[in-house]
């Protein structure tokens, strides 16, 4: 029987929380007065077998050059809209991050919550196991859990972000999000030896095997050169 892998559950949470207006908006940590490494585990949620990896990063990096170094350690390819969220309950309501894009602010000026590019990664993951999920693309909503693995000294002259290792590719663009990929898996496994597939969402070869975490870091290195800020191709 084909099992399905939805949502997790505090994926589900943090939607109907932003969705009903569930709740107050999560304090943020003061910012840190000196930079440090921040080893973080970046996991695609709800898919088997699992796909992630693990980044080094300066605290004081803000979300939206996160954005950008998801993205490219993941492999997307970074034409759709994002969001960041901290789902908790406290006292029986729930708390979400408030924040905004710079794709809001165009659309709406002035719009509610405090810029993502204001927001320091010191100030979301202070201690070991604090998490913030990333959703991107709003139609697939592919969504990852960003957690805190350990906080180091920083070491002057080391790139601002690295990547320290990981697994197996992201799922193909527009695919249909987890269920849509599920049936690429599936077409995969029964034509072993052949990385071309045809489904309803996706046409073409897909090796669901591939991650090269040096040539990752040869991207991360690039576009620290552009402070790891992507452009939209809209």
């Amino acid at each position: 029987m084909r099992q399905s892998w939805g949502p997790p559950p505090e994926f589900m949470a943090t939607f109907w929380a932003a969705a009903e207006g569930l709740g107050p908006s999560a304090k943020l940590r003061r910012r840190r007065g000196r930079r440090q490494a921040l080893v973080v585990r970046v996991d695609l949620r709800g898919v088997r077998p699992p796909i992630w990896r693990r980044l080094k990063l300066a605290s004081d990096l803000n979300l939206e050059q996160l954005d950008g170094i998801v993205q490219i350690a993941m492999g997307w390819a970074g034409g759709h809209l994002h969001s960041f969220d901290r789902w908790r309950p406290v006292d029986g309501e729930v708390t979400t991050l408030s924040l905004t894009t710079r794709r809001d602010e165009e659309y709406e000026s002035g719009a509610g919550g405090q810029p993502e590019w204001e927001v320091e990664l010191s100030q979301v993951l202070a201690k070991p196991k604090d998490w913030i999920a990333y959703t991107y693309d709003f139609g697939d909503d592919w969504n990852h859990r960003i957690a805190l693995e350990t906080a180091e000294p920083w070491v002057d002259g080391e790139p601002l972000a690295q990547c320290l290792g990981g697994r197996r590719a992201c799922p193909p663009e527009d695919c249909g999000g987890i269920w849509g990929f599920e049936e690429i898996l599936e077409a995969l496994r029964q034509n072993p030896g052949d990385d071309w597939v045809d489904t309803e969402w996706f046409e073409g070869s897909f090796d669901p095997t591939d991650f090269d975490a040096e040539q990752v870091g040869e991207e991360l290195a690039e576009a620290e050169r552009d402070g790891f800020l992507r452009r939209l191709p809209f």
